[in-house]
């Protein structure tokens, strides 16, 4: 069997680079785009990898416990289901959050009051200065997950991936966790289909 075809390879590298690209990614837009991206390319790249190795007489024993784990993983169908909805019911996954920010009172009691001076800066940050003790907590605005909706049915954003539980439920975080399933697969797959030299 010969190696996977330029083009598909192409698409797995620009998996890889889109995650990437989600790491440095500051701007909440940009980050959602590139996280509707990797859904769409993830599927189309793995798709097209089945298709190449099921040229092979040795695929159907290869790939039935492979894919049964894909089919029975709750983030890995979330994606698939992703891709259906990012692709054919353009509702997409996930939204823009936008920023926010909470103040509070340590260790407050009712009719308690806190007062800080709050700057809001050209460039959307935010400058606090409490005026007595308390606690700040800025979210800036970043990529919410939404739950797949595809053919009438809807997926929830999944809790767990491989049988643990996912820490963070992130695009980012999602993507990184495919990635590390899928990457030892396809390493997997190319040295199972390589071609042997006769004895």
């Amino acid at each position: 069997m010969k190696p996977l075809p330029e083009r598909t390879a192409l698409l797995w590298d620009e998996c890889r680079e889109t995650v990437q690209e989600l790491v440095t990614e500051k701007d909440a837009k940009k980050a959602e785009r590139l996280w509707r991206d990797f859904v769409v390319r993830l599927d189309k790249a793995w798709e097209r990898t089945k298709k190449h190795y099921a040229l092979s007489p040795k695929w159907n024993g290869w790939q039935q416990r492979r894919l049964n784990l894909i089919r029975s993983d709750p983030l890995l169908i979330y994606l698939q289901m992703a891709r259906d909805s990012e692709n054919h019911n353009n509702e997409g996954v996930s939204d823009v959050a936008p920023g926010q920010f909470r103040m509070g009172l340590s260790n407050a009691r009712v009719g308690d009051e806190f007062s800080a001076y709050v700057r809001f800066n050209s460039d959307g940050s935010v400058d606090v200065r409490p005026e007595t003790p308390g606690e700040f907590v800025s979210v800036p605005p970043h990529v919410a997950l939404r739950p797949a909706v595809t053919r009438g049915r809807t997926y929830p954003i999944p809790s767990t991936h491989a049988g643990r539980t996912i820490e963070r439920q992130t695009p980012l975080h999602f993507a990184e966790l495919a990635m590390a399933f899928y990457e030892p697969l396809l390493l997997e797959a190319a040295e199972f289909f390589a071609e042997r030299p006769a004895p």
